[in-house]
């Protein structure tokens, strides 16, 4: 969960996103694809995308309840910058883990026993 902060000094407070699912594919050492999840206000909550590589961008998206009325997070929210945040955030979270830059990893074989058979017919190292 990742905690993000346009609503400071509102009645709303904080907002998270709690991330549902990541789907990134690499091109070379560059990541693109998109993080989704659930963005909240401690009342409510909508979808959220993050797309990460050419056009990044960060999306609320409605999610309608179960009496057919659509969330959404609280007025004083700005939402703008909240989209701002997010997608900023989402990255500093991505490159804390060390998505956003796949490392090269070397191939290093090690030779391993080498068996052989012994003169009572048992294997030996």
């Amino acid at each position: 969960m990742i905690w993000l902060s346009p609503a400071q000094n509102t009645a709303a407070g904080c907002v998270y996103f709690d991330i549902r699912d990541i789907d990134l594919s690499y091109h070379g050492d560059t990541p693109s694809g998109v993080i989704r999840g659930l963005v909240g206000d401690g009342s409510h909550e909508i979808g959220g995308e993050v797309f990460i590589g050419t056009g990044e961008a960060a999306r609320l998206l409605p999610i309608w309840s179960e009496d057919g009325s659509i969330e959404s997070l609280a007025g004083d929210i700005d939402e703008i910058q909240l989209q701002q945040q997010l997608l900023s955030e989402v990255k500093s979270f991505l490159r804390d883990k060390g998505l956003l830059q796949r490392e090269r990893i070397s191939s290093v074989r090690e030779p391993g026993p080498v068996w052989r058979r012994d003169a009572g017919d048992k294997l030996a190292a």
